[in-house]
């Protein structure tokens, strides 16, 4: 592992965030590798051994450096999904209980995790989900003073995430279906269920005169069930980077133990706020967490294959410090940005790294911003490995 080599600290340009859903519960001292290129140069002597014909100042007297990797350029798009839907589909709900007369709106304005920046319809588009939304305006979670997202009961709409072949992996998923006390004359819903393979997170409203979330939710299932699924999984471009899904392959065991500090590593799915997100790591989407059973640090590695397209809409927002790795090439992008929440005893650090297609988040908790960017740029390097 080397230790971060910071760039700049400028917001980096960009044309192409750590989970906080489980409090983390890390990373040994980098060692920073040093690559020193040695000549020797003299004056020939009149017993000069060059062979004839190679003079003092001939080129092909030295050794040439060899020209740095270049990355190759691969197209990253949104997929089609693997369910035969499309938005439009869901139509109907403008015209259901409490929120008839809403707008088709555009999905990306929730997170899906606390104190991040990416947005759920991202995570569950980048699956080959659908992620959908008709409303007034504004975001069915808020930042509050707190520093959490609850849902805004002033929200009126309904917000559909559909993420396909779960399967069985459904059973590893806890639902988050919970709704608001009702203020005032409305509160809110949020519904987690299964329609055959697929997991279906709705946000909706609901009242003491009229529960708009069951009529949503009825509306949805039959969307839903009547949807043809397509095979999977989802065709990348040639030559995106897919590393190991399994999550002792991605990065094994030992060298976690490394980073975090010991050998009592456990290995988890990363929580994340909104279950939709969670889910498409059963799918298409990589999610691995390591944490220790004693000790202070943390660490994920969440992988969007051919995700880039994302990274595209929500790096060039961030106000964040290029970084250095090993593993990169050039025509890569990398950067590190970290979150104080010492109040709580630790800091959040990610870094978002976009190589061949894909968005790759590397993200350390621990009990400092060095401790933290060295646990996320170790796992983001020991990723990278994984590239032919």
């Amino acid at each position: 592992m080397t230790q971060p080599r910071l760039v700049s600290s400028a917001p980096a340009p960009y044309t192409s965030g750590v989970i906080f859903g489980r409090i983390p519960r890390a990373a040994s001292t980098g060692v920073l590798a040093l690559m020193l290129l040695l000549a020797g140069c003299g004056s020939p002597s009149v017993a000069d051994d060059r062979p004839p014909g190679v003079g003092a100042g001939d080129p092909s007297a030295t050794a040439t450096p060899s020209a740095p990797a270049v990355s190759p350029v691969i197209e990253s798009e949104q997929p089609q999904p693997l369910i035969d839907l499309e938005c439009s589909d869901f139509s109907g709900v403008t015209s259901l209980g409490t929120i008839a007369g809403v707008t088709a709106r555009d999905p990306r304005g929730v997170v899906a995790e606390s104190l991040d920046v990416v947005p759920l319809a991202d995570i569950v588009r980048n699956a080959g989900g659908i992620a959908c939304e008709f409303s007034d305006g504004g975001a069915w979670r808020v930042l509050d003073q707190s520093g959490g997202y609850p849902l805004n009961t002033a929200w009126r709409g309904a917000a559909i995430f559909v993420v396909p072949r779960v399967g069985s992996a459904a059973t590893e998923l806890v639902a988050d279906s919970t709704c608001t006390a009702i203020t005032g004359r409305t509160g809110l819903c949020i519904v987690d269920f299964v329609v055959g393979s697929s997991w279906v997170t709705v946000v909706s409203p609901t009242s003491n005169v009229e529960k708009t979330f069951q009529l949503v939710r009825a509306y949805v299932t039959d969307v839903v069930s009547a949807a043809a699924l397509r095979d999977g999984p989802l065709e990348r471009a040639s030559g995106t980077f897919q590393p190991p899904r399994e999550c002792a392959s991605l990065v094994p065991t030992p060298t976690v133990a490394t980073v975090l500090g010991g050998a009592d590593v456990i290995v988890d799915t990363p929580y994340q706020l909104n279950v939709a997100a969670e889910a498409t790591f059963f799918t298409e989407n990589t999610g691995c967490q390591w944490y220790r059973e004693s000790g202070d640090r943390a660490g994920d590695v969440h992988v969007y294959p051919g995700g880039a397209w994302a990274a595209d809409l929500t790096l060039p927002t961030l106000t964040a410090t290029e970084v250095e790795l090993n593993g990169l090439r050039e025509g890569d992008r990398a950067v590190s940005r970290c979150t104080d929440v010492s109040e709580f005893g630790f800091w959040i650090c990610r870094v978002e790294v976009v190589v061949d297609g894909t968005w790759i988040r590397a993200i350390g908790s621990g009990p400092g911003e060095l401790v933290s960017t060295e646990i996320a740029v170790a796992l983001a390097e020991a990723t990278l490995t994984h590239r032919e």
